[in-house]
């Protein structure tokens, strides 16, 4: 106040620089709705004009992105003298990226391509059994997720784990012969399903006690499963399950005439009489009519 003569006074105003007004940010959830996530309390001057900051724009990332296309948007305004300006930003949920491995159990040997690709975060990604399984790896099955088979999807580290197994079928090998009075068995087998490079000879068995035969007949050949290992450990195991166990057979046929033994020096079946020191071989050992052999033909 200002005193010009002894009887007038004059007033001068300043506008208020710490007047209250308030930024709002919104963002989005999952449902596609936006709620309140942060009140932030400024001051200025009441009647000028103020906006929010580029600082401002980058709430919330990266989880969130400033939404500019949101009409809901209050950039700037005027301080009013009572505190009633607010400013709002909205932000939408941001996209991420994700991995989908597909492995063989216990090792990162790929059983399929990787799975990539973007997400919303936020939302919710899952994974599944491989449609593109290699050639080698087409009878595999899914064992487990890591960590688990859903998660949901944040702005780094969306990265799921699918382990596989694979069958395998054990076969006992046959094996036949004549009769010789020797017990026969047959200790070999074939297994089909090996993966990852790994061979027969990585797998150790015995078959069982009753699998043996000496007399005319056959009998199976059974794997004694309490035997089995694989690379010393026992089956199932690893990234293999449960194997398939098949039998083979075991055969002891009769021995056949031709197998007879000679006697006399004579060749078996002959039914000669001797003559010096041939045999004389009767018409029907030659295959002739009878009657058309000579007069010492038997």
């Amino acid at each position: 106040m200002t005193r010009i003569n002894s009887n007038v006074l004059y007033a001068q105003w300043t506008a208020n620089n710490d007047t209250p007004y308030t930024v709002e940010f919104y963002c989005e959830q999952t449902d596609g709705t936006y709620t309140l996530a942060k009140t932030d309390p400024r001051t200025g001057t009441t009647d000028t004009t103020v906006s929010v900051t580029d600082t401002d724009k980058e709430y919330g990332t990266p989880t969130y992105v400033y939404d500019a296309a949101n009409p809901n948007n209050v950039l700037s305004g005027d301080v009013a003298a009572d505190g009633s300006l607010t400013l709002k930003l909205y932000f939408k949920r941001n996209i991420a990226e994700y991995t989908i491995h597909h492995y063989l159990l216990g090792t990162t040997v790929e059983v399929a391509p990787d799975q990539t690709g973007t997400m919303t975060i936020g939302d919710t990604l899952t994974a599944s059994a491989s449609t593109a399984l290699g050639a080698e790896y087409a009878s595999a099955h899914v064992n487990s997720y890591s960590p688990s088979q859903s998660l949901e999807m944040k702005a780094a580290g969306n990265v799921i784990t699918v382990y596989y197994t694979v069958p395998l079928t054990i076969t006992a090998e046959s094996a036949s012969r004549a009769y010789n009075a020797q017990p026969l068995t047959q200790p070999d087998f074939k297994v089909e399903g090996l993966v990852n490079g790994d061979q027969k000879t990585d797998i150790t068995l015995s078959m069982t006690e009753g699998s043996t035969i000496t007399n005319v007949g056959s009998v199976p050949n059974v794997i004694d499963t309490t035997t089995v290992r694989f690379k010393g450990g026992e089956l199932p195991g690893g990234y293999y399950e449960l194997p398939t166990y098949k039998p083979g057979t075991l055969t002891i046929t009769k021995r056949g005439a031709g197998e007879e033994k000679v006697k006399s020096g004579r060749p078996a079946g002959c039914a000669g009489r001797r003559q010096g020191s041939a045999f004389r071989i009767s018409p029907a050992r030659r295959g002739w009519p009878p009657g058309r052999g000579g007069k010492n033909d038997l």
